[in-house]
């Protein structure tokens, strides 16, 4: 029943895409594919658990660790520009060692996310997450937003700047429309 509604599906994405808001596009895409996982059954419509919720903790480390090597990027430059004392060249040291890690962890979880996307199936969920992936409300929405406030660390002192950016770009393009599993996302180890 589904596979002859594809067609039509696609149709009126394309209409969408190229005639309608952003928003009503991603409501569409997600009741196309919320009705693809209901009803029809296809297996490449059935996700695991938390397929979902995965790939969106995989971005959240990934931003994370962006912001931590920024962090002690600047601070390791600022340290090394004062007088070398035997302190000094010891936290040089372990921030060295720290960033080294951290770009360890980061080519990991890159793969992971690659390997989340790469069996992500072709379809309205698809297109839907690429979207949202392109367009910068995604790293704009309140939960991620309060999320890296609540952390504590140099990247929650900015965070003013980024809700005056959300709300100048919400008077631009409307609200924030997300799925509602963002709430369900699993905090990574270490977070409060």
């Amino acid at each position: 029943m589904v596979g002859s509604l594809i067609p039509l599906y696609e149709r009126i994405d394309a209409i969408l895409v190229r005639y309608g808001s952003f928003n009503s596009t991603q409501k569409f895409r997600l009741l196309v594919g919320d009705y693809y996982l209901k009803c029809d059954g296809h297996p490449n419509y059935l996700f695991p658990n938390g397929y979902i919720n995965e790939i969106i903790r995989q971005n959240i480390m990934l931003r994370q660790i962006t912001q931590e090597e920024e962090n002690i990027s600047e601070r390791y430059g600022a340290l090394k520009l004062e007088t070398t004392t035997e302190e000094n060249k010891k936290q040089l040291s372990e921030w060295l060692q720290r960033l080294e890690d951290l770009s360890r962890e980061y080519w990991f979880h890159e793969r992971d996310l690659y390997q989340l996307e790469s069996r992500f199936p072709v379809g309205p969920l698809r297109r839907a997450y690429d979207s949202w992936r392109s367009n910068s409300k995604w790293y704009l929405h309140p939960d991620l937003v309060n999320e890296c406030a609540g952390r504590g660390d140099a990247a929650a002192g900015s965070v003013d700047a980024v809700r005056s950016a959300m709300k100048l770009q919400e008077e631009d393009a409307g609200p924030v429309i997300v799925p509602q599993s963002v709430d369900a996302v699993p905090k990574p180890a270490g977070s409060s």
